[in-house]
């Protein structure tokens, strides 16, 4: 016997069940302009990582006398998923919403307008780059061992005080007769000139030395001096550190493996950390 009202609960609750079908799909198909922040591989600065198929130490040092180590020096790590190219759908971002170890956000947080993963992925390769050149500088330093210090010109600002005086590639030794002790010295003796007073600056270029004069200018909404030109920092060490890592970047490891680089140069030392 034909129950007309059955088929019509019947055909509310298939309906029901294809719009909710269709909703699902949709939201994890399209694309949210939201990021998750959730927590990445752990690291032991102590022990070893596989790269490629190939175990080697995440920190090994060349020319100069280590010792054994013992504990764990854990490097922690966080993975941004939903970038420019890869967004998060909408479905995705339910899991990240309830588990406290995750973190949603919009995704010009993590991604500038404009900037694509690639560029966030090589920004991130030279602060990890500079962080463990830092540390390799601090540990040295710690141990009371000579580590010298080179500030180079990475770029000059257009129409800068800079401007067709520096170039790529300069080095940087002296201003105002002093020699430079590092980025902090050289922004100090910027900032005690005071503007629109010539600094005088001797420069390494193409292996010779010249000398320069800069003067520097207070740029639209800024408050202190500066010459315009970007800065790199590198340094010459008593000993070859490498560190070896795969797909991690960033600057925030420095702390960590200072500790990992010191803890090898040091007898009789066992340390456990995870920052």
């Amino acid at each position: 016997m034909y129950d007309e009202r059955h088929e019509r609960r019947k055909m509310r609750v298939l309906l029901g069940i294809a719009t909710l079908a269709s909703l699902t799909v949709l939201a994890a198909v399209i694309p949210s302009p939201y990021a998750i922040e959730r927590p990445g591989p752990v690291v032991d600065t102590l022990g070893d990582v596989k790269i490629k198929d190939e175990t080697m130490p995440v920190i090994s040092i060349s020319d100069a006398k280590t010792y054994p180590t013992s504990g764990e020096l854990n490097l922690l790590t966080v993975t941004i998923v939903g970038g420019p190219e890869h967004p998060a759908s909408w479905l995705s971002l339910i899991p990240a919403l309830v588990d406290p170890s995750q973190r949603v956000a919009p995704r010009s947080e993590f991604f500038p307008e404009g900037e694509s993963e690639k560029d966030r992925e090589a920004a991130n390769t030279v602060l990890m780059d500079s962080s463990q050149m830092q540390a390799a500088a601090a540990a040295f330093r710690q141990l009371k061992q000579p580590v010298s210090v080179h500030l180079d010109v990475a770029g000059v600002s257009e129409n800068g005080p800079a401007e067709g005086i520096l170039r790529k590639g300069d080095r940087l030794v002296e201003v105002n007769g002093k020699r430079i002790a590092d980025f902090v010295d050289l922004r100090q003796s910027i900032v005690s000139a005071g503007a629109d007073n010539p600094l005088s600056i001797v420069i390494e270029r193409d292996g010779e030395k010249q000398t320069v004069s800069v003067t520097p200018r207070i740029p639209d909404g800024g408050d202190e001096p500066m010459i315009g030109a970007v800065l790199s920092t590198s340094y010459t060490l008593p000993a070859k550190v490498d560190i070896s890592l795969s797909q991690i970047g960033g600057p925030s490891a420095g702390m960590i493996f200072a500790l990992g680089i010191y803890d090898q140069l040091t007898p009789n030392r066992c340390l456990t950390a995870s920052p």
